[in-house]
């Protein structure tokens, strides 16, 4: 089902303009749900299948358009299931038999409600500009990557936005960066967009921020750290949670559950990707500004927790430290977002936060930051490792992780190793002098939080048991030094004196892409597509839908 305007005469299915995905099945067996009221998330390999299916369908519906939520059913030969779907689960139905039309008495409401209920975002509308000239500009003013040839014009959709605290409207093309592949997230989208008012483009991050305590809305971050004048950070235009457009499974589960609200902020700054940097130097000053900002943040008590490639961009010749998202105020007495709970980007993340329970401290970013560096060296610096061993090093450090029975997850062992030892280097051979001191000198501050002298044996020397000893020493004065944080610029120093090496010192530092395979699924993972795609969502299932005011779309199922 379409929005009224698609052209009758499309053979292909639009789905930036779909109202409504229906999925077909001719046996129960494919059917998601079982139990005594058919709403209890099945475990056969067909309905798992069917739930990996309708979960794709949902990713796609949601994440190709601006949205609250999205309508779904699953139709069988003599009965239906209606499924609703936002950013933190799925409510769905018992099978309504085909027979009591409460099936079309919900598809008539829908038809009948409005644009909202129906789940489209009112503050989005497509640009149906005609004229090729003017998409043409749009499309040269919001070209991010200015090196990719391989877009075109009719490849992108614009759509219009505004902002809560700003009386623009904002044209946005295709997204710089998109969370959207899993249904319960964030799904944050980020933009180079056009501010019509002004005409000149801006960075707008779309997104679905969790409501938790105090947690603090990211302009309100944004806020404290200008007030306290905090270098290196973008400048706020306009911000805010969207009017009306918060998730609602939450409203049907008896526990705890996450709250969403629909949030957007405008920045004045529109930096470029630090994966685009045209030499080292240019990466690692950025890096160096970013630690500047993260160490003035932190004097102002707001700890960032998220330091990841992604969130530090190349500008002006130097760098910026954006996404304050995830950020904690400590200096916050309120009940406010726990600092236990692990936050940030897996590939980036301390090890100590993967492998324990630990409140989140400041040399954890710091570690980040120089997972960042060195996920950064081995995708676009020069060195020897062949293809095969840099996309296994890349997936085992970074990617790979264990997941136990009761869920939890942890690093693998190999990340550990890579902390452990200089091994990943050894193996590497970088091309330039600068960039490996920078590795090694970092690798061995972050080694006394993992590594610990070996042990004598039982008929060790004295002087063996005593360099033992003195060893043990250094290594805890070194990690006390660490965590207390009495040297705060060590790491940004440590960037700033490799940054201002004479360029002929850092030899090959061009940037360079390796080509380097991907990894079979099947190593990654021994689940299921199926699996892993229904995994991605917080299923709600409800033997009747809730009452909703106006013109409610629900209808109200009863058992026959």
């Amino acid at each position: 089902m379409f929005y009224t305007h698609v052209p009758e005469t499309s053979r292909t299915a639009d789905i930036t303009r779909v109202e409504i995905i229906g999925e077909g099945k001719f046996s129960l067996t494919d059917d998601p749900f079982t139990g005594d009221n058919e709403t209890v998330q099945t475990t056969n390999d067909c309905g798992e299948q069917t739930m990996g299916q309708l979960t794709n369908y949902a990713i796609a519906h949601l994440g190709s358009q601006f949205r609250t939520h999205a309508f779904s059913f699953l139709l069988f030969k003599d009965s239906i299931r209606l499924f609703r779907w936002d950013r933190t689960g799925l409510v769905v139905s018992n099978r309504i038999p085909l027979t009591s039309q409460d099936e079309a008495k919900f598809f008539w409401r829908h038809n009948h409600a409005s644009p909202e209920k129906r789940g489209i975002d009112t503050t989005a509308k497509l640009f149906e500009e005609t004229e090729e000239l003017t998409k043409k500009m749009l499309f040269e003013k919001l070209r991010f990557n200015e090196d990719d040839s391989t877009l075109k014009v009719e490849d992108v959709i614009f759509w219009q936005l505004t902002v809560p605290g700003s009386d623009d409207t904002y044209i946005v093309g295709r997204p710089i960066f998109m969370a959207t592949m899993s249904l319960a997230s964030r799904a944050t989208r980020t933009f180079k967009a056009l501010s019509v008012s002004e005409g000149v483009p801006v960075f707008l991050k779309d997104t679905w921020r969790i409501i938790s305590g105090s947690q603090k809305p990211e302009h309100e971050i944004y806020e404290k750290l200008s007030k306290a004048k905090v270098n290196y950070i973008p400048t706020v235009l306009a911000a805010g949670d969207l009017p009306g457009q918060r998730t609602r499974t939450e409203e049907f589960r008896t526990r705890r559950w996450n709250k969403n609200k629909h949030y957007r902020i405008v920045l004045k700054e529109v930096g470029i990707s630090l994966t685009s940097f045209k030499t080292f130097p240019e990466a690692v000053t950025a890096m160096a500004n970013a630690l500047q900002a993260h160490r003035e943040a932190y004097a102002a008590n707001v700890l960032h927790r998220d330091i990841s490639a992604g969130n530090i961009v190349i500008y002006n010749n130097g760098g910026l430290l954006v996404d304050w998202e995830m950020a904690r105020c400590l200096d916050d007495t309120g009940p406010g977002p726990s600092n236990i709970v692990r936050t940030g980007t897996w590939a980036f993340q301390a090890l100590e936060i993967q492998q324990k329970t630990i409140e989140h401290k400041r040399y954890h970013d710091l570690e980040s930051f120089y997972h960042v560096l060195t996920w950064l060296s081995l995708k676009h610096a020069r060195h020897d490792l062949p293809p095969e061993i840099l996309a296994k090093m890349l997936y085992t450090i970074f990617d790979d992780s264990v997941v136990y029975a009761d869920g939890r997850s942890t690093a693998a062992p190999v990340r550990l190793n890579h902390l452990r030892f200089s091994g990943t280097f050894d193996d590497a051979q970088f091309h330039n002098r600068p960039l490996n001191t920078l590795l090694r000198q970092l690798s061995r501050t972050f080694k006394v939080l993992y590594a610990t002298p070996e042990e004598p044996m039982p008929d060790s020397s004295e002087a063996d048991i005593s360099l033992y000893n003195t060893r043990q020493k250094q290594q805890q004065e070194q990690l006390n030094t660490l965590i207390s944080d009495t040297n705060p610029t060590w790491a940004e120093d440590l960037f700033k004196a490799a940054a201002q090496k004479p360029l002929e010192e850092w030899g090959e530092a061009s940037w360079v892409s390796h080509e380097s395979p991907s990894l079979p699924r099947g190593k990654r993972t021994k689940r299921k597509r199926s699996q892993m795609m229904a995994s991605s969502l917080s299923p709600t299932q409800s033997s009747s839908f809730p009452p909703m005011p106006d013109d409610r779309i629900w209808v109200k199922m009863r058992r026959t």
